[in-house]
Parts: C-alpha cells; structure tokens; sequence
C-alpha cells in the first residue's frame, strides 16, 4: 500500500453525461482556482476527499462528512453501496499527482465504509490502452480497456 501518495480534491457528485444529476463522479478539482472558476460545473452535490493510491490499481476517497451538506450525504451516501451511474475518466492531473496510469472508475456500485469523520470507498481503475481525449469520453467510440 503507497499510504504516502495522496491528494485533496473536491468532488463534484452526479454524472457529467447527465448535467450532475444522476450517480457518480462528475468532476474531481484538485486545483481550488478551478473551482472557484468553473461555473460549468453543478456544484449542488458536493464535498472534499482526501484521494489516496492504495495499489497500482486502486484509489481511495475519503470523503470529509463535516464538507458535506446533509442533503449530499443523504442522497449519495446513506444506502451501503456508492453507485457510479457512468464510468468516470481519471483526470490527467490526478493520474501524474498520484503516479497512476490513465484510466477509468468503471460504472457499477462500491462499498461504502462509514467512519467517524469520513465515508471510504475503493475504487478499482481499469487502465486504458490509449489515450482518451476528455471531450471523447461520452462519445460512441468503444475503448479498449485492460481487466
């Protein structure tokens, strides 16, 4: 486990594809300027998790309760499964800050490990095998991905 590789990035909750309505990650900020400056992005869903590289091939957030609101813990954190309605493409960013290969949080439903401070879920990226531009993620091209 790299404990030591880690980063702080506020998630914005629900699915691009879908305006942030819907299940899942829509957008991971890791630099706070973005945030302050994205107006295109729903906001009403949100909160600050701590992003840590447990294997090569898996990451975990840990999401902060007190950055969250209660109708953002309710609607995507009371059930016992974190449900991902689209597969998330893994920010470039993220990918070099947490020395991770490109790839994506696959659609499907996580465990939810509710602690003291924070809600934990492991997510398993599967690793693509080329480069997916952001703006094609949603398109009807089929990418290949490594199980």
């Amino acid at each position: 486990m790299d404990s030591n590789c880690f980063i702080v990035g506020q998630v914005i909750l629900g699915e691009i594809s879908k305006k942030c309505q819907g299940a899942g990650i829509c957008k991971v900020l890791v630099d706070m300027e973005k945030l302050v400056l994205s107006s295109g992005y729903c906001q009403k869903y949100q909160g600050k998790a701590k992003i840590t590289k447990e294997y090569e091939d898996r990451l975990v957030f840990a999401f902060d309760k007190s950055s969250m609101s209660e109708e953002t813990i309710a609607r995507f954190f009371s059930k016992p499964k974190f449900v991902v309605g689209t597969s998330y493409l893994l920010d470039q960013e993220i990918c070099r800050q947490l020395d991770v290969k490109k790839g994506l949080i696959r659609e499907g439903e996580y465990i939810i490990h509710d602690h003291a401070s924070t809600f934990e879920i492991r997510f398993k990226i599967h690793f693509l095998e080329e480069k997916v531009p952001s703006s094609d993620l949603f398109s009807n091209k089929r990418w290949i991905i490594n199980q």
